[in-house]
């Protein structure tokens, strides 16, 4: 739907609250998509289809794998396009095998331990968690030390989120429990890792020009998130989210609570710009803000770009 046929559909439809709040973000951020594509040449998908081939994958639908492939390459090719292809491989890897547990790895036994079986170096139960803990024990080739060992941590918390979620599914948020949603939402999306991903060791030598924007950057990641994903989530009925917790614990309405979120990342984009040290590191924030927003439109997970077309901002 094109920004121009809002008016005219009912205000409250999921179409036009999420058009609404995606074009308020961009607008906000100073950010357009326009001409931006995923891994335009393909280079990442050959590479991770190469590396991917001779796996193990008995007992993963190819389909459902290769549904996680490629957001895998999307997001890589689309957020951090400024780095090497290598990176953009190891990055696509990673999110390729995290998005494989999110989404369809079902044995809570193996997952919740890797953890203890990563940090002891045992072999991992299933062939995804052992390429998974592969990917991590080769993160400090791309990343610097500490943020090597932060992107580690990030992917553990992940896990271990992970697992507890699902088995704590039905359990109700109570109405005062603000903090443990905030808390709950740092870690079940490894915002951390794809924060610090923007700034690969072999483009940016110093961690003091661009550590103390992680936090701001952490929180982008995920708010961003919540308003590109919002379309899709109500569309499939889900009130598991960030925004709905969200709404229940503050007593808002749902959409006023995504309109704050938006609110909240654009002040976040502007803190994370002014906090940066050196030009590069201010350009490597407005190439993933813009090239994460890509990655989600051009998903068909989140079903955005039927949304948006005719956008002044595509």
């Amino acid at each position: 739907m094109a920004i121009a046929d809002a008016e005219s559909s009912k205000p409250e439809s999921p179409d036009v609250i999420a058009l609404m709040a995606i074009t308020q973000f961009m607008q906000g951020a100073g950010i357009s998509v326009r001409g931006l594509r995923p891994d335009p040449q393909g280079i990442i998908e050959q590479r991770v289809r190469e590396i991917v081939k001779p796996w193990d994958l008995s007992g993963v639908s190819p389909k459902r794998f290769n549904a996680s492939l490629t957001t895998g390459v999307d997001i890589a090719g689309s957020s951090y396009p400024y780095t090497s292809i290598n990176t953009q491989v190891h990055i696509a890897i990673f999110t390729l095998l995290a998005t494989c547990f999110d989404d369809f790895l079902t044995d809570s036994d193996a997952m919740s331990e890797f953890s203890d079986r990563f940090r002891a170096g045992l072999p991992q139960r299933l062939p995804l968690l052992q390429y998974f803990a592969d990917s991590l024990s080769s993160m400090s080739t791309y990343f610097l030390p500490f943020a090597a060992r932060a992107i580690v941590n990030s992917a553990l918390v992940y896990m271990n989120r992970n697992v507890f979620d699902k088995e704590a599914s039905e359990m109700p948020i109570h109405e005062a429990a603000r903090q443990y949603i905030e808390w709950k939402r740092l870690q079940n999306g490894m915002a951390e890792a794809y924060a610090l991903f923007i700034w690969d060791k072999h483009s940016f030598s110093s961690i003091h020009s661009f550590i103390q924007a992680v936090p701001e950057v952490v929180l982008c990641v995920n708010y961003m998130n919540d308003i590109l994903s919002f379309y899709k989530e109500e569309l499939e009925g889900d009130v598991t989210n960030y925004i709905h917790e969200r709404a229940k614990v503050t007593g808002r309405e749902t959409n006023a609570v995504l309109f704050d979120v938006v609110n909240d990342t654009i002040e976040a984009v502007k803190r994370a710009r002014d906090i940066v040290q050196g030009d590069a590191e201010r350009a490597a924030v407005d190439a993933f803000v813009a090239g994460y927003t890509v990655f989600h439109v051009y998903s068909p997970r989140y079903r955005l770009l039927d949304l948006m077309k005719g956008s002044e901002y595509l």
